[in-house]
Formats: structure tokens, sequence, C-alpha cells
């Protein structure tokens, strides 16, 4: 790594989701590069998830805030470019790391950008054929404006799979080359072990079932009530656990005695909710990536989710893939792990096998930032 570069990396536009997770990531691993200059450009969501005093010993890190979103008016758009140009000009950087994009804002340096907005890249799969959001002029307009952003705001963008590149080249009309894989993994909760117990989750002699997500239309939650019901009339005994908001729950589970919402959890605890279940359920419809998968990898727990290209892409053979338009296909799917304990262990194995080709939050970090200094 050359000595004495600036890199900025842009955290400013980011709102919510796993994003932020991965933005806290980036500012952990710069703090392990002391030979580099780092300014970090925190916005409003992100200065809640990364805390400048937290980094106060490593001298190569320089925080700025940005308190306005440029998504909330054309003003706010011009006003927050504009600041991000003054912040570039004052430090004058080597290279600029948006951790996710569109960023609403053109750096004169050299940029790379993330991506993980799947509903710009798989309108060809089963979401886009029960969702009716895609008919709508907004997400149309909105479609074709980020379309316009990406490829005009970045000179490198990164991904973190190998569909979802080949579907962004695509997408932008743009050369593969200008797109590098960053793979995620599971969180550094799982990888340091974390011993945080959940004490309201109860024992059960169930099978228990696991969905660690939020509620968001792409993720299946709707297809979940026909699978319980074929497994409970199969006398297949289960029962699901889910962290979703209470209101979410009740809409689409009320009545239902074998499902137990813990609501939203903490990340610590996430470890242990995986060690007290049986199988990972991920009926999600739409993804560029899901930290899911590897958690179930690394927690030693067999997988069922969608039949899907990104699940595919990403687990391989370390899961059972079911049809989404088939409830009977994902009980089929599930019964097939309760009954036979040869194949949740061969499942089991090839998780492992699995998560070895995933970057750890170091790789992926080194990769972006080497891809950006042009740096092999």
């Amino acid at each position: 790594m050359n000595l004495g570069k600036t890199i900025i990396i842009n955290t400013a536009n980011l709102q919510k989701g796993g994003a932020l997770q991965v933005a806290a990531s980036f500012v952990d691993e710069a703090a392990r590069v002391p030979s580099v200059h780092f300014v970090v450009i925190l916005g409003k969501a992100s200065s809640q998830t990364i805390i400048p005093e937290h980094y106060i010993h490593f001298k190569q890190l320089k925080f700025y805030r940005v308190n306005l979103h440029p998504t909330q008016s054309p003003v706010h758009y011009i006003r927050f470019s504009r600041t991000l140009s003054r912040i570039e000009q004052e430090v004058n950087p080597d290279a600029v790391i948006t951790v996710f994009g569109p960023c609403y804002w053109r750096p004169k340096s050299r940029h790379i950008m993330g991506f993980a907005n799947g509903y710009l890249l798989y309108d060809d799969t089963y979401f886009f054929r029960i969702w009716d959001g895609w008919r709508s002029w907004k997400f149309n307009l909105k479609k074709k404006f980020h379309q316009y952003l990406l490829k005009r705001e970045a000179d490198l963008l990164w991904t973190e799979t190998e569909d979802s590149r080949k579907r962004l080249a695509k997408f932008l009309g743009i050369p593969l080359q200008r797109i590098v894989v960053a793979s995620n993994n599971c969180s550094n909760f799982f990888r340091n072990k974390s011993k945080e117990i959940f004490s309201s989750l109860p024992e059960s002699k169930a099978t228990r079932l696991l969905y660690v997500s939020s509620y968001y239309p792409h993720k299946g939650f709707e297809l979940i009530p026909p699978v319980l019901e074929i497994l409970k009339q199969r006398a297949i005994d289960v029962e699901l656990i889910l962290t979703i908001r209470n209101d979410d729950y009740q809409r689409i589970f009320a009545g239902l005695d074998n499902v137990m919402n813990l609501g939203p959890v903490n990340p610590k605890y996430c470890p242990h909710l995986y060690q007290q279940s049986d199988i990972i359920f991920a009926p999600t419809l739409l993804e560029t990536f899901t930290a899911v998968y590897p958690e179930a990898m690394y927690s030693q727990k067999p997988i069922v989710t969608t039949d899907l290209p990104f699940a595919r892409d990403i687990c391989r053979d370390a899961a059972l893939y079911f049809d989404p338009a088939s409830p009977a296909d994902a009980a089929d799917k599930i019964q097939q792990l309760v009954e036979d304990e040869n194949l949740r262990n061969r499942l089991i194995h090839n998780g492992l096998k699995r998560i070895e080709d995933f970057d750890l939050p170091e790789a992926r970090f080194q990769k972006v930032l080497k891809a950006v200094l042009c740096e092999k």
C-alpha cells in the first residue's frame, strides 16, 4: 500500500439496513490501515452507527458530518452535492469510496461505489410476477434515474456476488472490468463467538425454524403461513422464530400458534438465536446478498431457501431450494430436513466449505481499496 494516500469513505447517502453495517465495517477496517489517511463523511443515519469518539486513538481517521439527505428535495440534492464537493476540495483525496450508491454526487477524484439494489437487477424473477409496484411510474422513473446516476457517478463499482456483477454490467451497459466482486460474510458477532444470550427465548421440543430479517415486501414473509399450515396438516411439529415488528407480525401471522415473534433483535444476540434453532428458513425473493446465508453456514445450520438465481449463486450445494410459487414444495424441503439427519449433515458440511469462499471484512475492504488505488 502506498504511504501517504488520502481516501474519502463516503457514507452520507445511506439511510438504513445492512448498508450501515457494511459502512461501519469499512471504518473499522480503515482504522487498521495506519499507512493511509481516511476521511469519513457521515450522514444522519450513519452517524448513529459510526461514532467518531470510538476512533480517537486512530490518528489516520478524520470525520465530517453532513446533516441533510439528497433525496429530501431537489434543493437538498444540490446542497448535498456541493457540500461533499467542498469537503473533497479541502482534503484533496487520491480516491473516494462510496459504500453503496447511488450517492447523488460526482467526485473529481477516482471513485468506486458499491451496489446492492436487487430491485434494479432481478426483474425477471418471481417477485416481479407478484409485486405490482414495478408497474408504477414512480418506480420506473426512479429506476431510470438510478441507472443514469450509477453510470455517471462512479469510475468503478463493486458488488457482493458474481451474478449481480454480470447483471449490473448489462443494466448499465458497461464492461465487466469496471465492476469488482467483494463478497459479504457474517458479522463479527458470529466470528468472535458472541456469548450474549437472548433470555426471552424459551425451550421447545418442536423443530425450530429461524428467519432473521426485518419486514420488506421482497423478503417473502407472505409465503410462510400456507407452508406452516401444510406442515401442520402433515403432523410435522415445527416452530418458526421471527424478528419483525409487531404490526407486521399481526398483519401476516395473527392466529398462527406455531410462530414466535421476538421483534427487532440486537445483532449481538443473533448467534444465540441461530444456535437455538434447527433449520434456517429464508423465503426471500429478491437479494443481491443476504447475511442470513453465511450466518447459517457459520452456525452449522441447514438452509431452506427460494430457488432463485441469487440464492443459488450464494449457497450453491449448501441449501435445499423450493419453488417460491409452491408452498407444498417448501413444506417438502423442510420435511426432508426434519426427517433426514444425513441430509442435514451434508448441507452443514457443504456450508462450512462454501463459507470459506466469502471475503472476510478485512479482505473485502482491501479489495475495494486496492481497486480504487489501481493496486494489484
